[in-house]
């Protein structure tokens, strides 16, 4: 009806709410995925680490890409 009175706002708002009920908007449920040992003591490394601390070694990083 909405393409017949070509109002495709209301087409488009209809076509939305159909795939809010088939699910399409649910977020997908996110697997549990757990690290590996090592990549757990890097990540807990980083997470330790000051704002500064992290600045400067991004800051040496990008002295090292530039050589």
């Amino acid at each position: 009806m909405a393409r017949e009175t070509q109002k495709p706002s209301t087409e488009i708002s209809g076509w939305k709410e159909i795939a809010k009920l088939l699910g399409f908007y649910e977020q997908a449920p996110i697997a549990n995925k757990s690290l590996s040992p090592r990549a757990q003591r890097v990540k807990d490394h980083f997470e330790s680490m000051s704002t500064n601390e992290l600045l400067e070694l991004l800051a040496a990083r990008r002295e090292t890409m530039k050589a």
